[in-house]
């Protein structure tokens, strides 16, 4: 089982990450397999976006809860071309660990 999270709501009358993290040990102990980590949309605070902007959290909730976590946020968009793939990559999202799985929008 998954549950989608919003990790982080950017404002201090939300969840931050560590409150999502302990919301993980919970989840966790109650049989979720996989936290799907997104941030805002509870409340009207807007971060800055970029891609890969959302993976810090899941590699934070996947290290501190020792869970898979999937990814999102701009990771890739419909087209995907080599120079959004290779700028993916050269955040620091592909390859090292940072995260289970990655979802791609229908944007």
């Amino acid at each position: 089982m998954f549950v989608r999270i919003s990790a982080d709501e950017y404002s201090p009358l939300g969840n931050g990450l560590q409150d999502s993290i302990q919301y993980t040990h919970y989840m966790k102990a109650q049989g979720v397999d996989l936290i799907d980590v997104s941030t805002c949309g509870v409340l009207p605070d807007v971060p800055s976006v970029y891609p890969g902007y959302q993976v810090p959290y899941s590699e934070a909730i996947r290290q501190a809860a020792d869970i898979s976590t999937a990814a999102v946020g701009r990771t890739v968009s419909r087209t995907i071309s080599r120079p959004k793939l290779n700028d993916f990559h050269n955040n620091g999202c592909i390859g090292v660990n940072r995260f289970s799985f990655v979802e791609v929008n229908r944007h």
